[in-house]
């Protein structure tokens, strides 16, 4: 935001942490779920020296297409960024 807008706030990084794996099976069963994939992380900075990791629940959003192989892969997605989570 500094270099754009020039605007001071605390460290706020957005992680693109997309899976080719996942994202391919995704789109190979409905092209059009591109434009859903929940392929960021935020990590930011909060009171002190806290840090807040954070990203949008993967069955959540790919289950607005009802479709259960897609549901599936949310599921998957889930299920490895409870992982990264629960080693933070």
């Amino acid at each position: 935001m500094k270099k754009k807008l020039n605007i001071d706030m605390p460290p706020y990084r957005i992680l693109g942490a997309c899976n080719p794996s996942f994202a391919h099976g995704a789109i190979t069963t409905d092209p059009s779920i591109g434009v859903l994939l929940p392929c960021n992380v935020v990590i930011r900075k909060i009171d002190g020296d806290g840090i807040y990791v954070e990203f949008m629940g993967p069955e959540s959003v790919l289950g607005i297409v009802n479709n259960p192989d897609i549901t599936q892969v949310g599921k998957e997605v889930k299920s490895k960024l409870e992982k990264v989570m629960n080693a933070l």
